[in-house]
């Protein structure tokens, strides 16, 4: 009996062992796979990095980098369905990331087949909940000008919770890149009729006069709101929405129009004007509100130079640097000049306070020093 005994302890031991050295020679034979593969990618040998990251799959499937590192061999080897449905499987997993979803987003948007990507873009909205794959399938949906699908689309958004200016962003920009105004003019007749995104339909309005007039054309639809009394449009406070050129490395350049959220710029909500690395740059105009504005040259994302500020029917004009005044502001209002001394002030609801001085003539303010008219910064003086 006790011999038996020592048999099975052997035997369990020889077991346990056997066991213990073929999970670690798997580990090691995953870790040399993996490390194959990433050198057949890096040697852009995209066929053997497919076969090697795929073999890992089949024993590892829940390895995640392994799956990613799979989706980027079929993105570079340009079979962008391929790289989607492996990244759609990612998302089935708790550890999937942001990047997982911008890559997923990005192969969407360049995938051939329309009516697949926007399946697949529906399916990775319901399993994630995330509203860029609503604004990848309205994109997609534009590019084969299935109007009758972004509506039906609108109406579906609209009984989850209601659509969103950034859900259109890349189908504008795509129409914007194209210069197709037929679509720009459909889309913004489509969302008057559905009541939805103020802001979209107002930067494609703007985009259409833009294209047959220029930046003429565009201030003197923004005009329209000062006229008439409009209040502009505004989306939620942590967003923006720009619309516009852009350089070789993504980043904002030469002409475009931008709303803002509260937070995102206290003292704007519309800038429509010149860019460079990202910030306003050139001629531009900001609308804080409907009636109050300024009109200009910026410099890194604040006023520069000579500006003319509109506050209803005060006019101020005057130099800035980097939003901050360097001469005399000089105001102009029911036939008078005076020296306007602004100092920024977020408990008025034009985020500064005034004080004038009458004067005879437009002169020089001898205490511009003490005070700031900055319309996008606020400073220590604060």
């Amino acid at each position: 009996m006790k011999i038996q005994k020592r048999k099975l302890a052997l035997f369990t031991a020889v077991f346990l062992f056997a066991m213990i050295s073929a999970c670690s020679q798997k580990a090691v034979d995953i870790a040399k796979e993996m490390e194959r593969g990433q050198k057949f990618l890096t040697e852009m040998n995209y066929e053997d990095a497919i076969i090697t990251f795929s073999r890992v799959i089949e024993i590892e499937p829940r390895n995640m980098e392994a799956n990613r590192m799979l989706a980027s061999a079929y993105e570079q080897s340009g079979k962008r369905e391929q790289a989607a449905a492996v990244l759609l499987s990612v998302l089935t997993s708790p550890e999937y990331t942001e990047e997982d979803r911008i890559m997923l987003a990005d192969s969407l948007l360049l995938m051939e087949d329309g009516e697949k990507a926007s399946a697949m873009a529906q399916m990775a909205y319901t399993q994630t909940g995330d509203e860029q794959f609503i604004s990848v399938v309205f994109s997609v949906k534009g590019r084969l000008k299935d109007f009758e699908g972004i509506d039906q689309g609108i109406d579906d958004i609209q009984m989850l919770g209601g659509a969103k200016d950034l859900m259109f962003e890349n189908l504008v920009q795509n129409f914007v890149d194209a210069g197709d105004t037929d679509s720009m003019k459909q889309l913004s007749e489509l969302l008057k009729e559905k009541e939805v995104c103020d802001s979209t339909v107002l930067v494609l309005d703007m985009w259409q006069v833009y294209m047959d007039g220029g930046e003429d054309g565009v201030i003197r639809l923004l005009e329209t709101y000062y006229d008439e009394g409009k209040d502009l449009p505004v989306i939620g406070t942590d967003e923006e929405f720009y619309i516009g050129g852009y350089n070789e490395d993504g980043k904002r350049e030469g002409y475009g129009i931008c709303f803002y959220g509260e937070k995102v710029k206290p003292t704007s909500r519309l800038y429509a004007g010149y860019w460079k690395e990202d910030l306003r740059n050139g001629e531009g105009r900001a609308y804080r509100t409907s009636d109050y504005r300024i009109r200009g040259q910026w410099k890194d994302d604040r006023p520069e130079g000579e500006v003319h500020i509109y506050q209803k029917a005060v006019n101020v004009e005057g130099s800035l640097d980097q939003g901050h005044v360097i001469s005399e502001m000089n105001l102009y209002e029911g036939g008078e000049w005076s020296a306007v001394h602004c100092t920024a002030d977020q408990t008025k609801s034009t985020g500064y306070s005034f004080r004038t001085e009458t004067m005879d003539n437009p002169g020089i303010c001898h205490h511009v020093e003490k005070h700031t008219y900055c319309w996008d910064c606020y400073t220590e003086e604060e």
